[in-house]
């Protein structure tokens, strides 16, 4: 019985730190994930254009 009043206190723990979290409004989560987008998609093309440019650099260097 013991294990299933661990179980039960587990779950009732969770339920009550779930009451203190902040949830964001629907207008924050649309910033937010925006933001999120953008700042994937720069670091995105970022890498993108450095690994193309290490890539012709080092055909450069092959080919001499």
């Amino acid at each position: 019985m013991g294990i299933f009043r661990k179980i039960k206190n587990v779950f009732k723990e969770a339920f009550l730190e779930l009451k203190k979290v902040h949830w964001p409004t629907k207008k924050e989560a649309r910033v937010l994930t925006g933001a999120v987008l953008v700042i994937t998609i720069f670091y995105a093309l970022l890498l993108t254009s450095m690994d193309f440019g290490l890539a012709e650099l080092l055909k450069i260097i092959i080919i001499k």
